[in-house]
């Protein structure tokens, strides 16, 4: 049966996020050696998990095409100034 890309994406999504945070639950416990800038990076690299999942899918259904556009609707600024 094949799966909808979107069941992926939200799969990608949830692993990383939950995988970068049990180096930062490990630490916060003291079983990992925690130092203050790791703490910050490992809390701040969990949002990423999304971020990183759009890019694995669209690469893995689209290949460099969706990757240009995926890049495009990224950079793009939608607001003005003021």
């Amino acid at each position: 049966m094949r799966q909808h890309p979107l069941f992926f994406f939200f799969l990608l999504a949830y692993a990383f996020s939950w995988i970068i945070s049990i180096p930062y639950v490990l630490s916060s416990w003291r079983i990992l050696p925690s130092g203050y800038n790791l703490a910050l990076l490992l809390f701040a690299l969990r949002y990423a998990g999304p971020t990183v999942a759009a890019i694995i899918t669209t690469s893995v259904i689209e290949w460099k095409r969706g990757l240009l556009r995926l890049w495009h609707r990224i950079t793009q600024w939608r607001a003005g100034w003021m």
